[in-house]
């Protein structure tokens, strides 16, 4: 799967290319129908996409709770790593 295709920059309009909001949450939806199709092994080219997040918001999009030192879940897009990370 091409994550382009979930969160790339043909996506976005240009005002909307925000690299602190962007998130990999699309690419964790697309592995999320794969895996409720039956899919278990996933190839992932990472070029053209618009996000940053070290894929955190793949892996929110897969019911993984992220949360700063606080406890409280954390928002999608690179500005989370702004808080602390447990």
């Amino acid at each position: 799967m091409e994550v382009a295709s979930a969160c790339g920059l043909d996506m976005l309009e240009l005002r909307e290319r925000n690299p602190m909001q962007a998130s990999s949450y699309g690419l964790g939806e697309l592995i999320l129908a794969g895996l409720n199709q039956g899919a278990r092994h996933f190839i992932v080219g990472l070029g053209g996409n618009a996000c940053n997040d070290g894929g955190a918001g793949m892996l929110q999009a897969l019911g993984i709770r992220l949360l700063d030192d606080r406890g409280e879940e954390l928002a999608r897009g690179v500005a989370i790593f702004t808080h602390s990370i447990i």
